[in-house]
Protein backbone atom coordinates (compact mmCIF):
# COMPACT_ATOMS: atom_id res chain seq x y z
CA UNK A 1 0.00 0.00 0.00
CA UNK A 2 1.48 3.49 -0.70
CA UNK A 3 1.37 5.98 1.77
CA UNK A 4 0.51 9.56 1.29
CA UNK A 5 3.96 10.37 2.18
CA UNK A 6 5.23 8.25 -0.09
CA UNK A 7 3.44 9.13 -2.61
CA UNK A 8 4.04 13.00 -2.16
CA UNK A 9 7.80 12.30 -1.82
CA UNK A 10 7.82 9.97 -4.79
CA UNK A 11 5.74 12.93 -7.01
CA UNK A 12 8.65 15.21 -5.74
CA UNK A 13 11.54 12.78 -6.50
CA UNK A 14 9.94 12.47 -10.46
CA UNK A 15 11.22 16.19 -11.19
CA UNK A 16 14.37 15.95 -8.98
CA UNK A 17 17.84 15.69 -10.88
CA UNK A 18 19.22 11.84 -10.60
CA UNK A 19 22.75 12.79 -10.22
CA UNK A 20 23.51 12.40 -6.28
CA UNK A 21 26.24 15.94 -6.61
CA UNK A 22 23.32 17.67 -7.88
CA UNK A 23 22.35 21.07 -6.26
CA UNK A 24 19.13 21.40 -4.33
CA UNK A 25 16.41 22.04 -6.62
CA UNK A 26 14.79 25.33 -5.13
CA UNK A 27 10.80 24.65 -3.89
CA UNK A 28 9.18 27.98 -3.21
CA UNK A 29 6.21 27.08 -0.49
CA UNK A 30 2.97 29.79 -0.52
CA UNK A 31 1.34 30.47 2.81
CA UNK A 32 -1.74 32.06 2.49
CA UNK A 33 -1.05 33.87 5.69
CA UNK A 34 1.28 36.38 7.65
CA UNK A 35 4.63 35.04 8.33
CA UNK A 36 4.87 34.26 12.30
CA UNK A 37 0.68 33.28 12.36
CA UNK A 38 -1.17 30.22 13.37
CA UNK A 39 -0.97 28.60 9.68
CA UNK A 40 2.67 30.23 8.90
CA UNK A 41 4.45 28.15 11.79
CA UNK A 42 2.45 24.79 10.95
CA UNK A 43 3.74 25.32 7.36
CA UNK A 44 7.13 26.34 8.39
CA UNK A 45 7.36 23.56 10.93
CA UNK A 46 5.77 21.05 8.09
CA UNK A 47 8.23 22.52 5.55
CA UNK A 48 11.46 21.49 8.18
CA UNK A 49 9.76 18.16 8.11
CA UNK A 50 9.61 17.51 4.51
CA UNK A 51 13.37 19.08 3.98
CA UNK A 52 13.88 16.21 5.99
CA UNK A 53 12.08 13.76 3.78
CA UNK A 54 13.67 15.26 0.82
CA UNK A 55 17.17 16.86 0.99
CA UNK A 56 17.25 17.17 -2.75
CA UNK A 57 15.34 20.00 -2.30
CA UNK A 58 15.38 23.58 -0.75
CA UNK A 59 12.31 24.76 0.75
CA UNK A 60 11.84 28.06 0.90
CA UNK A 61 8.78 29.92 2.24
CA UNK A 62 6.74 33.20 0.77
CA UNK A 63 3.94 34.82 3.07
CA UNK A 64 1.57 35.95 0.56
CA UNK A 65 -1.22 37.39 3.76
CA UNK A 66 -4.26 39.04 2.06
CA UNK A 67 -7.61 38.92 1.58
CA UNK A 68 -8.61 35.75 3.64
CA UNK A 69 -5.91 33.50 1.98
CA UNK A 70 -7.01 34.56 -1.91
CA UNK A 71 -4.19 36.10 -2.57
CA UNK A 72 -2.06 33.39 -1.94
CA UNK A 73 -4.68 30.99 -4.21
CA UNK A 74 -4.70 33.36 -6.98
CA UNK A 75 -0.40 33.83 -7.03
CA UNK A 76 -0.70 29.85 -6.93
CA UNK A 77 -3.72 29.18 -9.47
CA UNK A 78 -2.13 31.96 -11.79
CA UNK A 79 1.82 30.75 -11.50
CA UNK A 80 3.56 29.81 -14.50
CA UNK A 81 4.22 26.04 -14.84
CA UNK A 82 8.27 26.37 -15.24
CA UNK A 83 8.16 27.72 -11.46
CA UNK A 84 8.53 24.67 -8.93
CA UNK A 85 5.82 26.01 -6.18
CA UNK A 86 3.03 24.54 -3.84
CA UNK A 87 0.52 26.12 -1.50
CA UNK A 88 -0.38 25.95 2.02
CA UNK A 89 -3.77 26.74 2.91
CA UNK A 90 -6.24 25.44 5.50
CA UNK A 91 -9.13 23.52 3.52
CA UNK A 92 -11.71 25.75 5.43
CA UNK A 93 -10.49 28.74 3.38
CA UNK A 94 -9.94 27.24 0.21
CA UNK A 95 -13.60 26.19 0.16
CA UNK A 96 -14.47 29.70 1.38
CA UNK A 97 -12.50 31.87 -0.87
CA UNK A 98 -14.15 29.81 -3.91
CA UNK A 99 -17.44 30.62 -2.51
CA UNK A 100 -17.12 34.26 -1.45
CA UNK A 101 -14.78 35.04 -4.44
CA UNK A 102 -17.73 33.88 -6.52
CA UNK A 103 -14.78 31.65 -8.42
CA UNK A 104 -16.01 27.77 -8.84
CA UNK A 105 -13.65 27.27 -11.10
CA UNK A 106 -10.53 27.62 -8.45
CA UNK A 107 -10.04 24.50 -8.06
CA UNK A 108 -9.79 23.84 -11.57
CA UNK A 109 -6.66 26.16 -11.96
CA UNK A 110 -5.37 24.07 -8.64
CA UNK A 111 -4.62 20.75 -8.31
CA UNK A 112 -4.74 18.80 -4.89
CA UNK A 113 -1.57 16.80 -4.05
CA UNK A 114 -1.75 16.05 -0.49
CA UNK A 115 -3.08 16.80 2.87
CA UNK A 116 -1.81 17.08 6.59
CA UNK A 117 -3.55 14.16 8.66
CA UNK A 118 -4.14 15.83 11.62
CA UNK A 119 -5.37 19.42 10.11
CA UNK A 120 -7.80 21.04 7.95
CA UNK A 121 -4.76 21.45 5.12
CA UNK A 122 -4.23 20.95 1.81
CA UNK A 123 -1.18 21.36 -1.06
CA UNK A 124 -2.71 22.55 -4.59
CA UNK A 125 -0.81 23.62 -7.32
CA UNK A 126 -1.33 25.24 -10.73
CA UNK A 127 -3.36 22.78 -12.55
CA UNK A 128 -1.34 23.68 -15.94
CA UNK A 129 1.53 21.71 -14.80
CA UNK A 130 0.82 20.44 -11.14
CA UNK A 131 3.78 17.73 -12.08
CA UNK A 132 6.53 19.52 -12.76
CA UNK A 133 5.98 22.46 -10.53
CA UNK A 134 5.83 20.80 -7.18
Amino acid sequence: MITRRAGLLGSLAAVLPRSGFAQPVPVTMMIGSAAGSGLDRIGRAFATRLQSHASQLAIGIRNLPGEGGWTMLSALASASPSVSVFGWISVPTLVARMIDRDDPNLMQRLQLVGRVQREPVAFVSPASDPVDSV
